[in-house]
């Protein structure tokens, strides 16, 4: 809950005082969660190494912190008129805002089986796992601050989102197809950094540019339709790997997120997606 709270009220705040430079604006936002994502398994695996206890201890400090920062630096954008669930829900009448959080949707749920199940078959210490992970981390750095606003302005955001949908599709096939051995997986692990970050960058960038909603709503709506994915991956990963094998569960992801592409070229197309002004910025 308190990451459903954080995720959709700072991606609000932040585009809202970003005085119209939104692609700017979401950029910096995935770069950062990219480096806390990077740092906080280094982190962990080294507290952890000590005690189970300390990387929640820690977490708990740095939440603190963070308080402190939104208390003294943060301001208030400018305001939207008072909306409410009823609105969220609305919003999903818009074809492009429906379509835009079912793609969010079906890579989420890739996107956990990668995080939240890879850490349980890799035959790894703490320290080691926090390293892969690390480094997987500072990939999602690279893919959504320095490839995305790049590959978007070369070739257009749809098309990118789609072409990285394909490679991440495939890097979850692979690892579903390999025997388990931990080099394979923490190699591919390290490689889909890339591709995950281009795709948070560019579904938030859509999610916030598809319609004329107020942005508190789309990226309340985005994400409540979103997360789904993320609830539903572990627990389903984890059946999966009980019953029929380890690497089972990436093949499923991988066909979950091959079916968010094909939502997105059904109803898009390449280069047909409407945005827009500040989103048809960033793509192009």
């Amino acid at each position: 809950m308190g990451n459903a709270l954080f995720t959709t009220t700072a991606l609000a705040i932040i585009v809202g005082v970003a005085a119209g430079n939104s692609t700017r604006a979401i950029t910096l936002y995935e770069a950062s969660l990219g480096f806390g994502i990077a740092c906080g398994p280094l982190l962990g695996g080294l507290l952890g190494a000590q005690s189970w206890r300390l990387p929640f201890a820690g977490t708990s400090i740095l939440m603190l912190i963070a308080f402190g920062f939104v208390i003294v630096t943060v301001t208030e954008p400018k305001a939207e008129r008072k909306q409410g669930v009823r609105d969220v829900v609305g919003t999903f009448h818009h074809t492009d805002v429906l379509t835009n959080a079912v793609v969010g949707l079906l890579y989420t749920y890739g996107f956990f089986t990668l995080l939240a199940y890879t850490p349980l078959i890799l035959d790894l210490t703490t320290f080691q796992l926090g390293i892969v992970f690390f480094a997987w981390g500072m990939l999602v750095i690279v893919g959504s601050a320095v490839l995305s606003p790049r590959l978007n302005r070369r070739f257009g955001t749809a098309e990118v989102s789609a072409g990285a949908l394909v490679v991440f599709a495939g890097i979850l096939c692979t690892m579903g197809l390999t025997n388990g051995g931990t080099e394979m997986l923490a190699g591919l692990v390290i490689v889909a950094g890339v591709f995950c970050g281009l795709l948070n960058a560019n579904l938030t960038t859509l999610a916030m540019g598809v319609s004329s909603h107020g942005r508190s709503i789309a990226s309340g709506a985005f994400n409540s339709l979103r997360f789904i994915g993320g609830a539903f991956a572990p627990i389903t990963a984890g059946y999966l790997g009980q019953q029929y094998g380890t690497t089972v569960p990436y093949l499923l992801g991988a066909l979950v997120v091959a079916s968010g592409f094909i939502v997105l070229l059904i109803r898009f197309g390449f280069g047909g997606l409407r945005l827009t002004e500040s989103t048809h910025q960033t793509g192009h």
